[in-house]
């Protein structure tokens, strides 16, 4: 496996060096990176006693209200976009907002392309000692094909890699405290990305139950600095109303997260409402179909982890199944299918199965690799239209490609996770690299 390795870096150091590039561009464009300025400038307004929840108009007006009869100029907030993420999550943002911007953005994407190198050597890890070459290589390719990550400083990243760190240390069984604590950070900085790894360690024995109770102690404790940060922050006094209420907006209305189809951009949304959105016109039904149909994969995914007992096999698979899952019930964008790094090792199992599954599981992950970084309407060159313009079934499989083929890559999964649970496939291997 060491020439893999060594194609694991080379292909590490290109996704470090394309936005590296970047960095270059940054003073002109600065909006490249708007996922990090997003944050960046947050942190800046709550540290400076600006309400980050509000805009940057509200913040200057209550700010100067609140300095009557101060002697000198007043901090101006940074930020161009209110704030949705919680205090625990830009409370460690704070550090970096101290740094000027270039100097900023550069740490925070050493730090993240450092995290996601650790997460994607911990996921070539859990592969046996004699996995063959094409698994392996199609790893070192969707970790190539990554860049979009750190292109756009997305906090996601870190959560992502964090989480992946967790999940394969409790898999192979092996540090399972910094398991535990990279599993933790990971919630408390982007909770959507991670939090339904959580209940999964429930199903992975009894010592780690015991370790999913450290875990929510520590996501306590993690999320204490921000807490703290906006209690000590006058202007910040409702803050959670004021959060929920920028999350709402900004799915609704056209705005950038909203997955009704007169919305452009929700294109690049992933979540399954996208898809029942496009036939219903009540947001209200639309969700309350999503969240049932998602509740029931999930309630079947954990009837079959209750049939079986936890090992190698069962985990890997189990940890693949839920790493699709977690994509199709909350928000996310194309850049969270970094958190899809985790099927890879159940593609090395699978790879050794019957060629009809080596060869659905291949197709399935290369269609990962290519619909994740080059979305259908831009392979096909098509501007994007209205249902009524280009048709429902054109509609969904031109810009709803993205959602419908994790739906399907669920199931099929869960088609596995079924078949393995009925012995209707071959057992434990624990042969798995030191």
């Amino acid at each position: 496996m060491r020439n893999t390795r060594v194609l694991l870096v080379l292909a590490l150091l290109f996704f470090l060096g394309v936005p590296g590039l970047g960095l270059l561009n940054v003073l002109h464009r600065p909006l490249d990176f708007r996922d990090y300025h997003t944050v960046y400038a947050d942190a800046q307004s709550l540290v400076q006693g600006y309400d980050p929840y509000l805009d940057r108009q509200t913040q200057i007006d209550q700010a100067a209200e609140r300095a009557k009869g101060m002697v000198g100029p007043l901090p101006r907030p940074g930020n161009w976009l209110m704030a949705q993420y919680p205090p625990p999550s830009l409370a460690y943002f704070v550090p970096l907002s101290y740094l000027p911007w270039k100097a900023s953005l550069a740490t925070w994407l050493i730090i993240s392309t450092i995290l996601f190198g650790l997460a994607a050597f911990s996921v070539l890890n859990l592969y046996e000692a004699n996995a063959s070459l094409w698994p392996q290589l199609l790893l070192v390719v969707f970790v190539a094909g990554s860049i979009g990550l750190p292109r756009q400083g997305q906090p996601s990243t870190a959560a992502i890699s964090l989480a992946v760190i967790a999940m394969c240390s409790f898999i192979k069984n092996r540090r399972i405290g910094l398991g535990a604590c990279c599993l933790a950070l990971a919630i408390t900085l982007k909770p959507q990305v991670a939090i339904l790894f959580l209940p999964y360690m429930f199903f992975m024995g009894s010592r780690l139950r015991k370790y999913a109770l450290a875990v929510i102690a520590m996501v306590a404790v993690f999320s204490i600095p921000g807490f703290l940060l906006i209690h000590w922050n006058p202007a910040s006094g409702n803050w959670l109303g004021e959060m929920l209420t920028n999350i709402r907006l900004a799915g609704t209305n056209g705005l950038i997260n909203d997955p009704a189809p007169a919305n452009v951009d929700s294109q690049s949304l992933m979540e399954t409402d996208t898809i029942f959105y496009t036939f219903i016109r009540s947001a209200h039904v639309a969700t309350i179909l999503t969240e049932a149909f998602c509740g029931c994969l999930l309630l079947v995914f954990a009837l079959l982890l209750l049939r079986t007992r936890t090992g190698f096999t069962r985990d890997r698979l189990g940890v693949a199944t839920l790493s699709v899952l977690s994509l199709l019930p909350l928000h996310h964008r194309a850049y969270d299918i970094g958190i899809l790094i985790l099927i890879f090792p159940a593609l090395d199992w699978l790879t050794r199965q019957s060629s009809v599954l080596k060869y659905i599981s291949t197709a399935m992950t290369l269609g990962v690799i290519i619909l994740s970084h080059y979305p259908l309407p831009h392979i096909l060159h098509v501007s994007y239209g209205s249902v009524a313009s280009v048709g429902l079934i054109r509609f969904l499989l031109v810009f709803r490609t993205m959602a419908l083929f994790l739906v399907a890559l669920s199931l099929f999964f869960l088609m596995i996770l079924g078949l393995w649970s009925r012995r209707r496939l071959p057992g434990e291997n624990l042969q798995i690299t030191p």
